[in-house]
């Protein structure tokens, strides 16, 4: 996704834990699967306690781990509040905990308003950086993204990217320093990655604990590519193999509904998604998103951005149109045929 999602729930963890022990029974256990879900509750931007307590029961209904996105350069605390409180109630249900932090946006630092100058090569901002590194690993949640996409960066703004691996390298250590277990990485944007022959970033972002990708194939389709989502090759996320032998995550996969989707394709996608990973065997498959979103608005984009966008020949209102469309479940609840397509995929056996 080229624009991180950061949704804000606002409950309060004493109403969380009432509501959650009443749910725990009836509950099923994925506890084999790879799927899951990144948190996104009902009626998002003004979602309430009720919806942020029923995203996390649909969570643990549909797969066997939750993911939290903190888009690094906003409301640090609440960033930070969030990821604690879903960590909490991840741990409730029974759910792997994917924590995943987007320190970049289009090509720049996103940082904490209160750091300037806004770059990675600033001593403040790096000493922030591996300080909320180190708060995100205090949860020991068992993965965490140290930045989604990163290859975007490494595509529009070199020097950035330069400044950020070397802090990587330095987040890294003090993440394990704090959390010996929680498995660490960075995530690639998948058609970017392989479009623009950017393997060699493998070499530069290490240590590694696994290697992320988020994938937003439905262009396969709505551009040529393959008639239908049937005629989509095995091939297509087979060949992540041909670079990478060690674990491997999808931290976000989606096929809209909105823009070129519709509902019948994303069910299909959803259904296919076993086989499609077959010759991958990834350790995590998540869906971008558990709901649909009114988050993402042209009007939001300054000029800068727009260039961006523009850059890499992508049209932003169709974009959007897709991304606020990803949802297995409707903006305001109902379940779209995809979710029924979701409930109890079999995935096979995650590559050692």
């Amino acid at each position: 996704m080229i624009m991180p999602l950061a949704p804000a729930p606002s409950w309060t963890f004493p109403v969380l834990l009432i509501s959650l022990f009443s749910i725990l029974g009836a509950l099923p256990c994925h506890a084999q699967t790879s799927f899951g879900v990144n948190f996104t509750p009902a009626h998002i931007p003004d979602s309430t306690d009720s919806d942020s307590v029923q995203a996390l029961a649909e969570s643990a209904a549909i797969g066997n781990h939750i993911s939290y996105i903190w888009e690094w350069g906003g409301d640090e605390e609440k960033g930070f509040s969030d990821a604690s409180q879903i960590t909490k109630a991840a741990r409730l249900l029974n759910l792997k905990v994917f924590l995943q932090i987007t320190p970049t946006g289009l090509g720049a630092p996103s940082v904490p308003p209160d750091l300037v100058p806004a770059g990675f090569g600033d001593p403040a901002v790096r000493q922030r950086f591996i300080e909320d590194a180190k708060r995100l690993a205090g949860l020991e949640p068992e993965y965490l993204v140290l930045a989604t996409e990163i290859n975007l960066l490494y595509h529009l703004n070199r020097p950035e990217f330069d400044q950020f691996r070397t802090l990587y390298q330095e987040a890294y250590r003090a993440v394990k320093d704090v959390s010996p277990a929680t498995k660490i990485g960075v995530s690639y944007h998948m058609d970017m990655f392989f479009g623009f022959a950017q393997e060699g970033l493998l070499s530069l972002m290490t240590p590694r604990d696994f290697v992320a990708f988020t994938a937003y194939p439905a262009w396969l389709v709505y551009k040529g590519m393959y008639k239908t989502v049937a005629d989509i090759p095995v091939s297509w996320f087979g060949k992540i193999r041909i670079f990478i032998s060690g674990p491997v995550i999808f931290s976000e996969i989606a096929w809209p509904t909105g823009g070129f989707g519709n509902l019948d394709d994303q069910k299909a996608f959803v259904a296919r998604l076993p086989e499609l990973m077959r010759d991958v065997k990834p350790e995590l498959i998540t869906w971008a998103m558990l709901h649909d979103v009114q988050h993402f608005y042209t009007s939001l984009l300054n000029n800068a951005q727009i260039q961006v966008l523009l850059g890499l020949s992508v049209d932003a209102q169709e974009l959007f149109d897709e991304l606020n469309n990803m949802g297995l479940l409707s903006w305001d609840g109902p379940p779209k045929p995809s979710w029924y397509a979701g409930l109890g995929l079999s995935f096979p056996s995650p590559a050692k």
